[in-house]
């Protein structure tokens, strides 16, 4: 990845975050806050928990705390309802960022979990996971890791797109080596001239994180992309959206068959799904994304119906958010 839009998106996005803090939330918003998903995750993790009497949760990339703040809320009253506040207090939730400001925002709205929570600064791209966790939660981080794209050209030839520091192309070069070997395999599954991401770093990262997981532990990851060639718009549509800028950070769009690909040959079990059907399938129900003016979130019909904020828009029914379950 040297000197290509890998390197540039790791320095880029290493400023970006270290500088910005919590202001990131200016730029983009998220489904970090969604309540929907705090309880869904919460909800599957609560049988481990009780199984177990005692649970390590590992997250990576924490924005501003909201995300594990939402989900310690729920599980908190999972275990109140069962009678068995104790079990709430055997929970240990590590989180782990690049940014020294995310950092200390995340303190600051987890305060109540003073007595479960940890922080530990940890670089994606470099760093080694420390210790085993049970349950591994990865919210819109892995987009932001070093990646390549390429396209197939008329003749089965691989390419590699070259980008300048405004995320737009600037040329095309011939793949080599095993970026050739990898980006051919990939490219196989879509059509030529279609610009196709591989996340190189994500992948590594998740054999990483995988293999931080203890027997029976899973991942959970949640991001933005696209799971096959059927989620393809029109090339004009397409190429000029795979990469991206936000405030000076750079994000690529997630090859969610690639990740599952490397989650598989490493020995671990992988599926794909929407987002939103995540959400339906824990729920037992049907749900709609919206946008409010804190963040994304889902909601029932009834609550469409029942809402009075003005805000509300609807983002359709497949928004190109993804769930991944890796499975020790």
């Amino acid at each position: 990845m040297a000197g290509g839009l890998g390197e540039r998106q790791g320095s880029a996005n290493r400023r970006y975050y270290k500088a910005k803090g919590e202001a990131i939330y200016s730029d983009f918003i998220t489904y970090a806050g969604s309540k929907k998903l705090a309880y869904c995750t919460a909800k599957e993790y609560y049988p481990h928990l009780e199984r177990e009497g005692q649970g390590t949760v590992f997250e990576f990339g924490i924005g501003n705390g909201i995300f594990a703040r939402k989900f310690l809320m729920q599980l908190r009253e999972m275990c109140k309802a069962s009678r068995k506040e104790g079990l709430f207090l055997k929970v240990r939730y590590v989180l782990h960022d690049v940014s020294p400001k995310m950092i200390e925002a995340a303190k600051g709205n987890l305060k109540e979990f003073g007595g479960i929570v940890e922080f530990r600064k940890f670089d994606a791209i470099e760093d080694d996971i420390e210790g085993n966790a049970d349950y591994i939660r990865i919210n819109e981080l892995l987009s932001d890791l070093p990646a390549e794209v390429f396209v197939q050209n008329e003749n089965g030839g691989a390419q590699k797109v070259k980008y300048g520091a405004g995320g737009t192309e600037i040329g095309r070069e011939k793949a080599i080596g095993e970026e050739e070997r990898v980006a051919k395999a990939v490219l196989s599954h879509f059509p030529a001239g279609y610009f196709v991401p591989i996340n190189f770093c994500a992948g590594e990262f998740l054999l990483k994180a995988s293999g931080a997981l203890k027997i029976g532990g899973y991942i959970d990851i949640f991001d933005y992309g696209f799971a096959n060639a059927n989620d393809l718009l029109p090339l004009d549509m397409w190429n000029p959206s795979i990469v991206r800028g936000y405030g000076g950070q750079i994000t690529v769009d997630l090859n969610f068959p690639y990740l599952s690909a490397m989650a598989k040959l490493g020995g671990f079990g992988a599926s794909v799904e929407l987002q939103r059907e995540y959400v339906e399938r824990v729920l037992g129900q049907n749900v709609h994304s919206i946008e409010k003016r804190e963040g994304l979130e889902y909601y029932t019909g009834e609550e469409m119906k029942g809402s009075k904020d003005k805000r509300l828009e609807s983002y359709g029914e497949d928004d190109a958010f993804y769930h991944l379950r890796v499975i020790k």
